[in-house]
């Protein structure tokens, strides 16, 4: 994960070039203008139907316990292989993002 920001958008140049023409910005420089939102919806990832979005969040709103919290996304996540656990992987970008410092 050493170059997150080019990972997450693709950095190849015709979308860098279309992302700086849109946002009047690079990849790089969004993501460090952006950075809270990203980990933030990165966090949010989980593989299921729509309608397991409203029970996930549900559930998750009713614990309190940050710690118990963790057991329960863990435990949602659980049982996905490693070709369809997008939730874990988002979860794990979001923290080594929210730990490393833009330049």
């Amino acid at each position: 994960m050493k170059n997150l920001s080019r990972f997450l958008f693709l950095e190849a140049r015709p979308r860098s070039d279309w992302y700086k023409s849109q946002f009047v910005r690079t990849t790089d420089e969004g993501l460090k203008a952006r950075k809270a939102e990203v980990v933030d919806a990165l966090e949010s990832m989980l593989f299921g139907a729509f309608e397991d979005r409203r029970r996930y969040q549900a559930a998750l709103d009713a614990i309190t316990d940050a710690e118990k919290r963790k057991q329960f996304v863990a435990a949602w996540q659980d049982g996905r292989s490693s070709l369809n656990d997008i939730g874990s992987f988002a979860h794990k970008m979001a923290k080594h993002l929210r730990e490393m410092e833009l330049k």
